[in-house]
């Protein structure tokens, strides 16, 4: 396994001093998939007090210093270090009620969700893989560790992590651990909705999300509870592969699967990324790309011009792949869509009213009052999407002398 020198000097010091130490979870994972890890936890035998004094000479961060956890920051890289510990008690059927040092590292990756998550490493005496962890990475298999029910009573947003790590590496759910999601869905309803969102995005982005929704749509209502009408339903969600590198245009994908009407899909899309407290940029950017999407393709260059003046440059690209997602038949249509963008963008033409070569104060020359400037300007914006007029000043002056009686 290849570590980065900080994650090395690290582990050289803990050896050095006889205290055991590994790299530990996902970036052991990662590794043994060939993915570069972006970041490393290691567990050790050693105690909160015991790590600060060994490394007092670097940066520590008293990360979770209760749960044994403390950062070291060597060189600019943040390392979490956590003392072998044992969990006790999962009343809030999330964290622990009590967190207990232990000695053993076999207790310790005995508390952790799921096997490929429970292997580690060290350079002195390589891989440690207790509960096979390495065998169900070459298997593909999601799989927890030890009991599934209990894994999933301790903490139920493990069940999230299951779906999630199945769609972002497209494995298989192992039997056991998909009959006790099923069986142990009802606990997500108390999940932070945060925590939800966190795990929903990278299941709707992940290249396995299709198969992932189709079969386990029927409990995601226990965690986002406005998707509760849909879990007696069917819908396809082919979509998502072709745009699973942007989330945005990907929950805009999953919302148009559940829903053929676009008013309800919007209105689902608000009322789900208000009740998963998503940001607000992601929200309006989904519902505008939804929005668009309903309105159904774009036949002309005005049409294109007026997609963006709807939604702008960067929604409506991804309006385009939303509908080559769902139509991908449509391939010269496709192209004609993203060919006439790049044009209009490139050469710079106008398609709102801030791209007029004309001002408010121009309008106001003409003897239109003030409150019926945007109005003016709306209709010379009109003009010229339609090439009735051209976008120079002396032309849109022309224009309006004509319609100024109007106003």
């Amino acid at each position: 396994m290849q570590l980065p020198v900080q994650v090395l000097k690290i582990l050289e010091r803990f050896n050095l001093a006889g205290i055991e130490a590994y790299t530990v979870g996902g970036s052991v994972r990662d590794s043994l998939l060939g993915v570069e890890p972006f970041d490393f936890d290691i567990t050790t035998k050693a105690t909160p007090l015991e790590v600060k004094a060994l490394f007092n000479d670097i940066k520590i961060i008293e990360t979770g210093i209760k749960h044994g956890t403390v950062t070291l920051v060597l060189d600019g890289l943040p390392v979490e270090v956590t003392t072998y510990r044992v969990d006790k008690g999962y009343s809030d059927g999330r964290h622990p009620d009590k967190v207990s040092f232990s000695n053993n590292l076999k207790e310790d990756l005995a508390r952790r969700d799921f096997t490929i998550n429970a292997i580690c490493y060290c350079p002195h005496k390589g891989y440690f893989d207790p509960f096979g962890g390495r065998e169900d990475l070459e298997n593909r298999l999601i799989k927890t560790v030890g009991d599934a029910n209990k894994r999933f009573e301790e903490d139920s947003l493990r069940i999230l992590r299951a779906l999630r790590f199945s769609s972002f590496l497209g494995f298989e759910i192992e039997e056991d651990t998909k009959k006790a999601i099923f069986q142990s869905a009802h606990l997500m309803c108390n999940l932070s909705k945060e925590r939800v969102f966190a795990e929903f995005k990278k299941l709707v982005t992940g290249k396995n999300a299709a198969t992932v929704l189709c079969e386990f749509l029927p409990i995601l209502h226990f965690a986002i509870e406005s998707l509760g009408q849909y879990k007696s339903c069917a819908p396809c969600f082919d979509s998502l592969s072709y745009v699973s590198d942007d989330l945005s245009a990907s929950l805009a994908a999953f919302f148009c699967s559940l829903e053929m009407d676009g008013i309800k899909t919007c209105n689902l899309a608000e009322k789900t990324l208000k009740i998963l407290k998503s940001d607000k940029k992601t929200s309006q950017e989904v519902c505008k790309v939804i929005t668009a999407f309903k309105t159904g393709f774009p036949c002309t260059k005005e049409e294109v011009k007026w997609l963006l003046n709807r939604v702008g440059e960067t929604a409506s690209y991804k309006t385009v792949r939303l509908l080559a997602a769902f139509s991908p038949e449509r391939e010269e249509d496709i192209k004609y869509l993203t060919l006439t963008l790049d044009e209009i963008i490139k050469n710079n033409e106008c398609y709102k009213i801030s791209m007029l070569n004309i001002t408010g104060d121009d309008i106001l020359a003409l003897g239109i009052e003030p409150q019926k400037i945007g109005l003016a300007l709306n209709r010379l914006l009109t003009a010229v999407i339609e090439e009735v007029c051209i976008n120079r000043k002396e032309e849109l002056i022309a224009f309006a002398h004509n319609f100024k009686e109007d106003f």
